[in-house]
């Protein structure tokens, strides 16, 4: 059974129908040095022997080349261990020297969400060792290192950045939020800050500073009404 992502382009390669199968426990990010029609066209060369799971262009377009139970040759010795665990390797296009669009940042967020609800032997955390499930870049645990064999910059400083600092926040916070019980959520927004003239406060403070307001305002109403009822009462004894 193929494990396809609904919403990538299939772009199989040979090798996802005849590589040893894996049980995903990482998800590990690169950069392609080019680009995405030219990644998939060398991906299908026959003198080449590596290949990813996953590619992402620029406008966060998604190819997926190998089904994501079979080994893809892109992560050295995380490639598949001896255990039969091994990583999901994302390839995105561009250069180590460039950021991440906002259309690449957004569609590696959803498809590490789908992977990682897909394959709930994915960790949820950044790996602690080449051997941690978790989520990773190429270069994490050095280059060369236990998943790249050569000397490299990728995905490249720009991207380390924002996969630290924007993608992999916004992976565990999707994945958090759509865990949560009713209660739960229940709580977030109750506790949840709001502004209230120049001060923040939580819903439930809100709520109860309302509720004072209210108060105050029906015995203020409430003592007019006294003071209207006296003037009349006066009134109609003159």
């Amino acid at each position: 059974m193929v494990a396809r992502c609904p919403f990538a382009e299939a772009r199989f390669l040979p090798e996802s129908s005849t590589q040893p199968r894996i049980k995903p426990t990482q998800i590990i990010s690169h950069t392609m040095a080019g680009t995405l029609s030219g990644t998939d066209a060398w991906f299908r060369r026959g003198d080449v022997g590596v290949e990813t799971h996953f590619g992402i262009g620029r406008g966060g377009r998604l190819y997926q080349w190998m089904d994501t139970t079979v080994r893809a040759d892109g992560n050295y010795k995380a490639n598949r261990r001896p255990d039969g665990t091994g990583a999901i390797s994302i390839e995105t296009e561009g250069y180590a020297s460039e950021p991440w669009t906002q259309a690449q940042i957004d569609m590696l967020v959803r498809l590490h969400v789908w992977l990682m609800r897909t394959h709930t032997s994915i960790g949820r955390r950044i790996c602690r060792t080449a051997d941690d499930p978790g989520l990773g870049y190429h270069t994490m645990f050095g280059a060369p290192g236990p998943w790249t064999p050569v000397a490299k910059d990728c995905p490249g400083k720009k991207r380390i950045q924002q996969w630290r600092e924007v993608v992999v926040p916004r992976v565990l916070a999707a994945l958090k939020e759509e865990d949560m019980t009713a209660d739960e959520i229940a709580a977030a927004v109750w506790n949840a800050e709001f502004g209230r003239g120049d001060r923040r406060v939580t819903a439930g403070r809100m709520l109860a500073e309302t509720r004072e307001d209210a108060h105050a305002v029906r015995e203020a109403l409430d003592a007019l009404a006294a003071r209207v009822a006296a003037l009349e009462a006066r009134m109609n004894q003159s």
